[in-house]
């Protein structure tokens, strides 16, 4: 009885500490479903004869309680999230990517010491157990028996109960909140599904949505189909810049960990962009639209897979869900809607294609080939370090063949050029950005952000660029390895911007620049090394700061001469925007016919149809967005759980019921796409014409 009941209290103990240190209160909500599944594992536990073997699984069991603790803790401290099983494919990427800075040592020091104090306790059972054994005579050994039936009748019964009891309540998503089997069903809300199902039921809930289709019944997927066929078609009624680019090749570009004054002359305002460094990219910014308000708060690959596909599957991970998918299925994602239309498609990255499973999942979501670094006519030499990156221009002009196709030369081939869209993914910005000295001419970079153009000269003659003097007139009082982590970021930059200088001269070569609609978006912030905190005066926990996540976003297009330039010289969009916004807009400008419904966004061009009424009495548009790591967020509200609620002072009352209505109905789209992802079911909506 000793393991038994010693794993139920310290199980009970770990989940109370843990509830405490991510702010969910004491006690789910459901506390008898959690301590259900507590008691049926301790059943399991009971039910073994041999007590070094007890000792052992105990061991195990509440050692990967206390690691999900620590990770649920370092996630929740870092971007508000918690651990879900689907993260378990993203394992190798995510190791790669940590270092000291994300570890939380005292934390982890901690829980190291409290695990230790639990061993003891198991040891000190154990050789109880082994001092003074237990007779497993034939009547005792009957009512042991007897003792495990009961209580795994009781846990099962209390499961089932419970689960009925959630589900006696709607499955839908209701106007302005959501139901307890919606929480159940979907991994949309971890930090809700945990709060009202306790730590050991969300997971065995997350257990059961990850490996199988629990929330997606026949009659949800008739609902969703249903839904997504009467759909409303997004065509030249509901923007003024519907096929302005008609005809256009497309290029997207994520930039990785991007930050506005990584364009800047050093400054930090984050909007205003300069030339010095980074020319290229402000022509670019020049020629076409900046989006300010340009919010992202997701990892690279799903910032990525947004931005080509409008949509992501909440709670799997891609490759599981293309796995046995062909690719016919997704025509609604930006290569195959483009494909129909006589385009040819190819991505890129200046990584491993194994990365994120791109080699497996990319053709499947409808890329005709997809080009990264460790492929052979790209002089692959074997592989390279985690942070010492290859420069982005080396890269592109391996692959400028490829990105941008010989048939798609005009002056060659005159009418008879063909259309291309080419999606990159960069990487040498992500960081650590103490390793990117080591990269090749890596020095080079450096010399011109310090320096700019009088680099070569002698000493005496050179000048400091302003974007150096005003950051060290800004941050000249912190460390010398801030500084040189700064220099080292914004020289991956310059190189990155040498590499879109590339891509435009072959463009404007071919006679084809004014012919192609160029996107350039970030898929996060520089949170390595918490740069962007720093540079923006923001403590490390202030991970939903708005101005934190608010990132670069450049569309170079033909509607910038149909808009008006603000006092900066550009044409701004300040409507709050996110990734999902991008393949929308792209399909508005390149005239191109959709389903609104298969897009969780809005062409930046169109009209929003979810107002409200400000302080002022003036009719504002509202947008909020999702993110996996983030909840649910507009310019002036978020929430991770649709019960806890933080706002700006100048929230009204209708602007949050507004955002309570608004969210609900993003959440039930998204359980709607999730279903046609699970079920493969994109085959039965209806194409639009």
């Amino acid at each position: 009885m000793g393991f038994l009941t010693y794993y139920i209290f310290v199980a009970i103990l770990l989940e109370i500490a843990m509830f405490l240190r991510l702010d969910l209160g004491v006690l789910p909500k459901y506390w008898l479903y959690d301590l259900s599944i507590i008691l049926m594992i301790a059943g399991v536990i009971f039910i073994i004869p041999n007590h070094i073997i007890q000792a052992i699984v105990t061991a195990i069991m509440l050692g990967v309680q206390t690691v999900i603790f620590y990770v649920n803790f370092s996630l929740y401290s870092l971007y508000g999230d918690v651990f879900s099983f689907d993260m378990i494919n993203l394992f190798k990427e995510t190791a790669k990517a940590m270092t000291k800075d994300f570890s939380f040592i005292w934390f982890m020091i901690a829980l190291i010491i409290a695990y230790i104090a639990i061993l003891i306790g198991i040891i000190i059972i154990a050789v109880k157990r082994h001092k003074y054994p237990v007779s497993f005579r034939k009547n005792f050994s009957l009512v042991i028996v007897m003792m495990l039936l009961i209580i795994q009748g009781l846990s099962a019964s209390t499961i089932i109960a419970q689960r009925n009891q959630v589900h006696a309540t709607s499955n839908i998503v209701q106007a302005d909140s959501i139901s307890d089997s919606f929480l159940m069903d979907t991994s949309m809300l971890k930090l809700a599904s945990m709060k009202t199902f306790g730590f050991f039921g969300y997971y065995t809930n997350n257990l059961l949505n990850t490996l199988t289709k629990i929330n997606s019944s026949n009659a949800m997927l008739e609902s969703a189909i249903t839904y997504f066929n009467n759909g409303e078609v997004h065509d030249q009624t509901d923007s003024q810049m519907f096929g302005v680019d008609k005809g256009n090749n497309v290029i997207m570009v994520m930039m990785e960990s991007l930050e506005w004054y990584a364009f800047s002359d050093g400054t930090y305002n984050s909007r205003i962009l300069s030339d010095e460094l980074t020319p290229n990219i402000y022509s670019l910014a020049q020629d076409g639209v900046i989006a300010t308000e340009f919010f992202a708060k997701s990892k690279t690959n799903i910032s990525e897979g947004i931005g080509f596909i409008g949509s992501y599957p909440v709670g799997k991970y891609m490759e599981q869900v293309t796995r046995h998918s062909n690719d016919e299925q997704y025509d609604f994602t930006l290569p195959n809607v483009l494909k129909d239309n006589g385009y040819s498609s190819a991505y890129f990255h200046t990584n491993e294609s194994t990365y994120y499973d791109r080699h497996k999942t990319h053709t499947k979501l409808g890329f005709d080939n997809i080009y990264c670094w460790d492929y052979d006519e790209f002089g692959y030499d074997g592989g390279f370090d985690w942070g010492e990156w290859i420069k982005e221009e080396d890269f592109v002009w391996s692959a400028l063949d490829y990105m941008i196709p010989a048939r798609a030369n005009k002056n060659q081939y005159g009418e008879d050029a063909e259309n291309f869209f080419t999606f990159y993914t960069t990487v040498s910005t992500h960081g650590p950005y103490d390793n990117n000295s080591k990269c090749a001419d890596q020095q080079e970079y450096k010399d011109y952000v310090i320096y700019g153009d009088t680099r070569d000269l002698p000493k005496e003659q050179r000048r400091y660029t302003n974007w150096y003097s005003n950051m060290i007139n800004a941050y000249g009082h912190k460390s010398n390895q801030f500084i040189n982590r700064l220099i080292n970021y914004q020289a991956t930059v310059v190189g990155l911007d040498k590499a879109i200088g590339v891509l435009i001269q072959r463009l404007k070569d071919y006679g084809i620049y004014d012919n192609t609609t160029i996107v350039l978006y970030s898929d996060h912030n520089a949170y390595y090394h918490t740069l962007s905190n720093d540079i923006k005066g923001l403590p490390e926990e202030e991970y939903m700061d708005i101005d934190l996540n608010t990132i670069p976003l450049i569309i170079k297009t033909g509607a910038s001469s149909k808009l008006e330039r603000s006092e900066n010289g550009f044409v701004e969009i300040d409507r709050f925007c996110s990734a999902y916004d991008l393949l929308p807009t792209v399909l508005d400008l390149l005239g191109i016919r959709f389903n609104k419904r298969l897009y969780i966004g809005n062409s930046l061009f169109g009209q929003i149809d979810d107002t409200f009424q400000n302080e002022y009495g003036e009719n504002k548009e509202l947008v909020v967005y999702y993110s996996l790591t983030g909840g649910l967020i507009s310019e002036s509200m978020y929430t991770l759980n649709m019960t806890d609620f933080h706002y700006d002072e100048f929230v009204t009352i209708e602007y949050f019921a507004k955002f309570k209505e608004v969210s609900c109905q993003t959440l039930q789209k998204l359980n709607y796409i999730y279903t046609l992802y699970v079920h493969n079911a994109y085959k039965y909506i209806i194409p639009v014409n």
